[in-house]
């Protein structure tokens, strides 16, 4: 009969270091769309109280549309509501995918489960690739845009930390901490 050797997780380790980490994208996924519908359902997307775009600024989405936003409309009321209906799906996904991470991150990482790591790894890989790969820098390439004229921190703030806590985890499962 083999026994187990407990699992102790400490927080100021490379692994406890790695879930607070973790926790924090996991809570970026969570806090961006909540905030961002009672946002956008209490004031709009064109409104004084917001920045007259769509999705990344009103320079970038005049050049892409070829008319400000607040223009188009203007011109098709309707295309408010389509936007609002969009943003809802999207922030619907990355909701789901925040308390996910936030499942996976405290019941299994937090564990030492080494399987939880390649799995948020996973799902965290996927959603930049699309994000970065397929959305944004074709469209900053088309349009000549920097990332700074169209910044969007919920995407940049996970594409910094997801590395530095994976490579924490990985270190603190191998060394048991």
């Amino acid at each position: 009969m083999t026994t187990q050797v407990a699992f102790e997780f400490k927080w100021l380790n490379p692994l406890g270091i790695s879930v607070a980490l973790f926790l924090l994208s996991s809570a970026i996924n969570i806090l961006t769309p909540i905030a961002g519908s009672f946002l956008l359902h209490r004031y709009g997307p064109f409104s004084p109280q917001t920045s007259q775009y769509f999705v990344f600024s009103a320079k970038a989405e005049e050049a892409w549309l070829g008319k400000p936003p607040a223009e188009l409309v203007k011109e098709m009321p309707s295309l408010r509501q389509l936007y609002l209906v969009l943003i809802d799906f999207t922030e619907a996904f990355m909701l789901g995918f925040g308390v996910l991470l936030v499942g996976l991150t405290w019941f299994g990482l937090r564990t030492g489960q080494e399987w939880a790591l390649w799995t948020i790894l996973a799902g965290h890989v996927a959603m930049l690739a699309i994000y970065w790969g397929l959305a944004l820098i074709p469209f900053m390439r088309q349009y000549g845009f920097s990332y700074m004229e169209i910044l969007h921190p919920f995407a940049a703030i996970p594409t910094v930390l997801v590395p530095i806590a994976t490579v924490l985890a990985w270190v603190g499962l191998r060394t048991g901490g």
